[in-house]
Parts: structure tokens; sequence; C-alpha cells
């Protein structure tokens, strides 16, 4: 989680530094290390986050299974990850080893609701994801 340790410090030095605008970030932003290294200086941040999640008993057993296993909390890259691999797992049950048969399958994944949001593929195989924008408060 190299780059979440990046991300909130680099936003809590451009604060202390004495910058005071508006600071957009991506869905990595949604971490825990991201904030306890950022601390209060993230306050307002603005960030993206897949607009639809898998239920919350879904992503509990996630979260609990993926801390057990590495030691520490998933952050979204593990989420997206977790999906994709559930997808191609999917599709070479129903195939084998048979690469255009994967592709098809993937293609005709329809809507996905995983651990990191809504996925719908479009027949030529470009990925769609919509993401909201949130607005981070630092916990008082």
């Amino acid at each position: 989680h190299q780059a979440e340790t990046s991300m909130g410090l680099c936003i809590k030095q451009l604060r202390q530094a004495g910058y005071r605008g508006r600071i957009f970030a991506g869905f990595t932003f949604h971490s825990e290390e991201v904030w306890r290294v950022g601390g209060i200086f993230l306050e307002g941040v603005e960030y993206t986050y897949p607009a639809e999640g898998a239920d919350e008993s879904s992503l509990r057993e996630f979260r609990e299974a993926y801390t057990r296993r590495f030691g520490i909390q998933p952050n979204s890259d593990a989420a997206m990850g977790y999906d994709l691999a559930f997808i191609l797992t999917e599709a070479m049950r129903v195939c084998g080893n048979m690469p255009q048969c994967i592709q098809d399958q993937v293609r005709q994944l329809g809507v996905y609701r995983g651990m990191a949001g809504e996925l719908m593929m479009r027949p030529d195989g470009t990925p769609i994801r919509r993401y909201i924008i949130r607005r981070y408060e630092y916990p008082r």
C-alpha cells in the first residue's frame, strides 16, 4: 500500500504548505492508509468511488478474508483484482483453456456486481464502470 501512504502524505504536505484549494483524487483515496497518514489535512478532498458495490455482507466477508490472509485491510485495487480474477475464473470454468471462448465469455458478461462496484462489458470488450464523487470528512 505504498501508493496510499504517498497520497496521504502528499496531500498533507500540500495543506501544510498553505494550499487551501480543492483537491480531487481517484478511487484509491478511499483507503484507511491514506486517511491514517493524511489525517485532518484530508478534510474536503473529493474523490471518485464506484457507484454500486456488492451488498454489505459480501463486502464484510471479503474484507475479513483479505485481512486474515494478508494482514492488512484491502484497498480498491484489491477489490478490483478480486473481481477480475472471479470473472476470468468463471470464464475459464466454462471454456477451459480456449482463449477465444474466454474472450467471448467475458464480452458477454453483461452487468457484474462485484466487490469494487458494478462493471458492465460492451460487446467489443470495453469495460464500463460508473463512479460517483465522494467528499472526505475527517471523523471527529
